[in-house]
């Protein structure tokens, strides 16, 4: 059931860049090319994909790695730009390419952590670590 209302409260993060991209395409490229009954539910594909891939392997990723769905529905939108010059590729453009650049998008993406104890600066290769100004025990309330 958790996972359940996880499905639905982080979906806005993908649906408004797909949502909004798509929309702007299908408005001028309508009279060129018309969508097919299966291309209307494809939009949900690469987000049930992802959130399939977390549900069932997401070891490490955290709230932070939710930046992923964002760039998976911009990428979609880019394909469905794609889409409207090759109308005769839908079936690439909307399902294939879509879904294999969300697993890329989750094996590549690595897992994104918040530090809570120390900051950890990555300058040239090399680690510095910052200090706390105030730690917790020295923070009066």
């Amino acid at each position: 059931m958790k996972n359940l209302v996880a499905l639905f409260g982080w979906s806005f993060l993908y649906l408004i860049p797909a949502v909004v991209i798509t929309t702007i395409v299908r408005l001028f490229a309508r009279r060129y090319n018309k969508l097919e009954k299966w291309e209307y539910g494809s939009i949900f594909l690469p987000y049930l994909v992802w959130f399939a891939a977390i549900s069932i392997k997401g070891t490490g990723k955290s709230f932070a790695n939710l930046s992923e769905l964002f760039i998976i529905g911009i990428a979609y939108g880019v394909f469905q730009i794609i889409r409207a010059f090759y109308p005769k590729k839908a079936i690439i453009f909307s399902l294939i390419i879509p879904v294999l650049f969300t697993i890329l998008v989750y094996i590549f993406m690595p897992a994104l952590r918040y530090q809570n104890e120390r900051e950890l600066y990555y300058i040239g290769g090399a680690v510095i670590e910052i200090p706390q100004a105030i730690s917790s025990q020295e923070r009066l309330i």
